[in-house]
């Protein structure tokens, strides 16, 4: 048997053990080898509690990462369907103003011929009433101002279209059709 001169305290008090008793090395031993074991179950509880959450946390990161994923390319896919509808609003805005602008310049382009078509009618109905009115006989304007009020008459009657309306499209109204293509992602 051996005196132990010192007390060895833990932080636990099931660990703590006092020395300063005579104890036979066999009882000792049995003694140290159970408290031992106690150590050993509680250390491998913890090692499981442990165990378990790690793999709870590597489910979380995994499930985070994937999460992260699929959001970065909902995100992305958003955003260039977004862009997407933008330039097509803006393409299909451009074609309606090009077409109207086509449609505006081939109606005033016709409209410009048909007065260029007139001049010449009117110019020469101008010349004759003129000659009637300064030198021609009186017999002469009798019998040919029936004409000329025919003549004058059909020109005058003449329908020329109003010029064509130009189709612009104003920001806001650009602006108005852009929120519209975008309300489904609104």
């Amino acid at each position: 048997m051996a005196k132990l001169s010192r007390t060895y305290h833990s932080q636990s008090p099931e660990l703590s053990i006092p020395r300063h008793y005579f104890v036979s090395v066999d009882a000792g031993h049995k003694t140290c080898m159970e408290k031992i074991e106690k150590w050993a179950m509680k250390l491998r509880l913890y090692q499981e509690e442990k165990r378990e959450e790690l793999e709870v946390r590597q489910r979380l990161l995994a499930e985070q990462s994937n999460s992260y994923q699929t959001a970065k390319e909902s995100l992305y896919q958003l955003c260039q369907q977004i862009h997407d509808t933008v330039l097509s609003t803006r393409d299909r805005l451009a074609l309606e103003l090009e077409k109207g602008q086509e449609e505006a310049e081939r109606t005033c382009k016709e409209q410009v011929q048909e007065i260029t078509a007139i001049m010449g009618p009117i110019r020469l109905c101008l010349m004759s009433a003129q000659i009637l009115c300064s030198s021609a006989s009186p017999i002469d304007v009798l019998q040919l101002s029936s004409e000329l009020n025919k003549r004058v008459q059909s020109i005058l009657s003449r329908a020329i279209d109003k010029l064509p309306a130009a189709r612009t499209i104003d920001p806001i109204e650009a602006r108005t059709e852009i929120a519209k293509a975008l309300e489904p992602f609104l």
